[in-house]
């Protein structure tokens, strides 16, 4: 049976995370969290849809379920996100600048800029740990 992904289990991660990895030095509170029924934005990269995004300018964390299509990549969507909340987004704007400068495409900076490596390493690293802690959570009927 396939599970629902809703806003609520996403506030169940969120929590999990704000738990683990505490506040940004970067940010004066803990991220708001929006949740989109949709599969996100239109973006070649992304064939299925953007599973999330973190918005430095309004601290908030938004998670597209319709491309989110497990519990598991639901939990690691909310990590690699939550993990961009930690960085500076001004370190990520500059990188970004500076790949650019480098004559990076923008399909080749999303794979080298060093703020996505570190977030896909901290969601391959957590994932399975946080889906295995919330699991009856995330599977008990709402």
């Amino acid at each position: 049976m396939k599970a629902q992904i809703d806003r609520n289990k996403a506030l169940v991660i969120l929590d999990w995370c704000t738990k683990k990895f505490g506040k940004s030095k970067h940010q004066t509170s803990f991220p708001k969290m929006r949740f989109c029924k949709s599969s996100g934005m239109s973006d070649k990269n992304y064939e299925d849809g953007l599973r999330g995004w973190y918005n430095d300018k309004t601290n908030t964390i938004i998670i597209f379920g319709g491309s989110n299509t497990s519990m598991r990549e639901l939990c690691t969507t909310m990590i690699h996100e939550y993990k961009h909340f930690k960085l500076d987004p001004d370190e990520y704007v500059s990188l970004h600048h500076d790949l650019i400068k480098m004559g990076k495409t923008l399909d080749n900076i999303h794979v080298n800029h060093p703020h996505e490596k570190r977030c896909i390493r901290a969601e391959r690293t957590w994932g399975d740990t946080c889906f295995n802690q919330l699991r009856n959570k995330l599977y008990k009927h709402s």
